[in-house]
């Protein structure tokens, strides 16, 4: 199971679907098994030229989408921190107003 910060899944895009077709129901069984290990970080070991063909381009794939899922990442912790930032000085001034209201000078 993924962590909290962890990305929790992948894209199997239905272009795969032609390569698909060149392969045995086991052969996609085995590309279907190669992803998840390649998700989990870590290099499958493929025997099957077919397979191994197919989960190059697949693989290459999985990467760039983790990239720019890494990216996307990034950049809402981002913007989160900095709507924090201003958040947090929202309600700092808030609370000051209201003290001074209540214990005016």
């Amino acid at each position: 199971m993924a962590k909290e910060n962890e990305k929790r899944g992948f894209v199997v895009y239905g272009s795969l679907e032609d390569q698909l077709n060149f392969l045995t129901d086991a052969q996609a069984g085995q590309l279907f098994r190669a992803m998840f290990v390649h998700f989990r970080g870590e290099e499958p070991v493929i025997e099957d030229v077919m397979v191994n063909m197919v989960y190059t381009g697949v693989r290459t794939i999985m990467d760039i989408d983790r990239e720019k899922w890494e990216k996307t990442r990034e950049a809402r912790r981002e913007a989160g921190r900095k709507g924090g930032l201003v958040s947090g000085e929202v309600r700092k001034e808030q609370a000051l107003r209201a003290i001074e209201s209540y214990y005016p000078r």
